[in-house]
């Protein structure tokens, strides 16, 4: 990890932190290979992910907590400029000042939703909306249909 102005170590934030090689080759425009296994074989094979198909709920327990999770106020930003940035590589977060949910990809670090607050805004209420109609009961058909108003 880099260290600041006052020497402290920097955890790292993404996987491209610890990566040497460039993502691309700049004279053959050859991507470097992705730092993670993608083949699904290779993912199910020895055991590699104890945890894998060990999900007991169902679709709609994880849509709910999806939309309980980011529903929540404290990702809904606002032109105060109090928004979140959610690191994906470490699950942590933290204050930003752009009003909107800042989303980093765990490989780059980069934001992966630039969002106008505006937009944001939009797309956070329809998450708390959701979440709502889902605690109600509603069904899928119903929850897909448009907010009022829009």
């Amino acid at each position: 990890p880099e260290g600041t102005e006052t020497g402290a170590q920097v955890p790292a934030k993404a996987v491209n932190h610890f990566l040497k090689d460039p993502e691309m080759d700049e004279s053959t425009g050859q991507l470097r290979s992705l730092p993670f296994l993608t083949d699904p074989a290779m993912i199910r094979e020895g055991g590699r992910f104890p945890q894998l198909n060990m999900n007991e709920e169902s679709l709609g327990e994880l849509l709910l907590g999806f939309f309980e999770l980011w529903g929540r106020e404290e990702f809904g930003g606002g032109e105060d400029g109090d928004g979140q940035t959610v690191y994906v590589y470490d699950a942590s977060r933290e204050l930003n000042d752009l009003g909107v949910l800042v989303m980093r990809c765990p490989l780059t670090g980069k934001n992966v939703n630039p969002f106008t607050t505006l937009v944001w805004r939009s797309i956070h209420s329809e998450f708390a909306r959701a979440a709502s109609l889902l605690q109600q009961g509603c069904s899928l058909e119903e929850l897909c249909q448009p907010a009022e108003g829009l």
